[in-house]
């Protein structure tokens, strides 16, 4: 069984406080990026994979990285132009196919993984990769899960783990878990090309509340961000819950300085 895991952007992100398990409350919108997406086979371990060849002629040694579980039930094999530089066996595919076989004992599986998503970017490449396999496994072994038991399960992977087991935009609250539809078409929007080759398009906010469904302003004070000041002003923004601009590479963000003379002042 052969999958496609895309990434994901974020239409905002409000973070809203932090919690006491040390994670943050936060609210923003997923959205799917098919677009960019790695390539995961799941087999069962006496079945040769399609992609295994494929794999080892395309990649150098240094490029490939495989290991087997100390129960022998699993055998992953992971492929990056860039070097995989972290252990197979803590891959999220993995541990997807750990949180399946405790509670169902699943067979022996092999899994390969080629990843040409950017790793560490924001993306979500890692979260769709065991989201997939979640559902690839449930699928390959007929587990009678559905689809909020699934996201349940991929919600122990990571916050946004959840969002790819449905695969549409969603409002995601909580630490990005909870999640509710968001009815939202962004038919007619073409990410440009930002950041070393990701797509870096700012959509601008009236135009995103615009196609949300959503319209009218309100009135919201911004607080200076610098410590060294307690300056805070009023600003009339869109109502609406996607409040920022589109970006995907926190290096991409934008600051103005604040007019205080408070050396290291900024704000939004």
């Amino acid at each position: 069984m052969i999958a496609h895991p895309h990434v994901k952007i974020n239409l905002g992100l409000s973070v809203i406080r932090k919690r006491a398990d040390g994670y943050h409350d936060l609210e923003t919108v997923f959205v799917p990026y098919r677009e960019i997406s790695d390539t995961l086979e799941i087999v069962p371990a006496d079945t040769f994979g399609e992609t295994a060849a494929s794999l080892f002629a395309r990649y150098g040694q240094e490029q490939v990285a495989q290991a087997i579980s100390p129960d022998g039930k699993l055998m992953i094999t992971l492929a990056r132009a860039g070097g995989v530089d972290w252990d197979p066996l803590s891959d999220l595919t993995a541990r997807a196919y750990g949180l399946l076989d405790a509670d169902f004992q699943l067979p022996p599986v092999k899994i390969y993984l080629e990843k040409t998503s950017p790793v560490g970017a924001g993306l979500g490449g890692g979260s769709s990769d065991a989201a997939f396999a979640l559902r690839m496994l449930a699928d390959l072994f007929n587990l009678p899960l559905s689809r909020e038991q699934l996201a349940a399960y991929a919600a122990r992977l990571g916050s946004d783990c959840a969002f790819f087991i449905y695969e549409e935009p969603m409002l995601g609250t909580g630490r990005g878990e909870v999640l509710t539809p968001f009815p939202l078409s962004l038919e007619g929007y073409q990410p440009g090309i930002g950041m070393e080759g990701l797509p870096g398009e700012r959509f601008r906010r009236d135009r995103l509340c615009q196609a949300s469904g959503t319209g009218g302003r309100e009135t919201v004070p911004v607080r200076c961000r610098s410590r060294l000041c307690g300056h805070v002003r009023q600003r009339q923004r869109p109502v609406c819950l996607v409040r920022q601009v589109v970006t995907f590479r926190k290096a991409a963000s934008r600051w103005r300085r604040c007019p205080l003379p408070s050396p290291g002042c900024h704000r939004f």
